[in-house]
């Protein structure tokens, strides 16, 4: 597998992505706000919110999960944040990025 051109080009930090990160195919879960907007597939940086410097490469990323199970687990431990969004089917393809 060659490079993959990740979304901010070499801006990264150390470690980021993680070594064990590759390419994905296949059906994920994503908390969207109802009804859906763009913003919803927006990082943090480019939405401009803030984060802690050492959470750079998580703040450059999308968070997604495996399975609908799983999602409802972390809809369960963050009721707050999770309760008024809906979960979103997403197809993501190896040529969307990368991933863990």
């Amino acid at each position: 597998m060659g490079k993959k051109e990740l979304k901010y080009g070499d801006n990264y930090p150390e470690q980021c992505p993680p070594k064990n990160a590759k390419e994905i195919d296949g059906i994920f879960y994503r908390f969207c706000s109802n009804p859906i907007c763009e913003k919803d597939f927006k990082t943090h940086v480019d939405i401009g919110l803030s984060f802690p410097p050492k959470k750079l490469c998580e703040a450059k990323a999308l968070s997604f999960f495996d399975t609908i199970e799983e999602s409802n687990r972390y809809r369960e431990k963050f009721p707050k944040r999770f309760n008024s969004k809906q979960l979103v089917k997403v197809h993501i393809d190896k040529d969307s990025g990368i991933g863990v």
